[in-house]
């Protein structure tokens, strides 16, 4: 699989997952889950040393990060985190880039 590919396919992902923990169908547990899943299918993805990084494998990175390293309780509410939500808008609908964001890959 290509990087953006994989970014594509996992940034919808990352958006249901999310969304679903925030409206109580989805666990923490099955949340963290899925990021655990989601690098090790990274380890698999061809050339991704070498190809640049796009906005939004960047964004991508940066919300992986930000929920994987969040506890439980501050993560719950979507209005507890309005600034990723407004990122999760650009991952899959292309709103306003956020220049200030910055993830790297693993």
């Amino acid at each position: 699989m290509s990087v953006d590919g994989f970014i594509t396919e996992k940034s919808k992902q990352l958006e249901f997952y999310i969304r679903g923990y925030w409206d109580a169908a989805i666990t923490y547990h099955e949340l963290q889950q899925f990021l655990w899943d989601t690098l090790e299918e990274w380890g698999t993805v061809e050339n991704s040393a070498f190809v640049a990084y796009s906005h939004q494998e960047r964004v991508f990175w940066h919300v992986f990060f930000v929920v994987q390293h969040t506890e439980e309780e501050d993560l719950k509410y979507e209005d507890q985190n309005p600034d990723l939500a407004f990122v999760l808008e650009f991952l899959n609908r292309n709103y306003l880039c956020p220049l200030d964001v910055v993830g790297m890959r693993p």
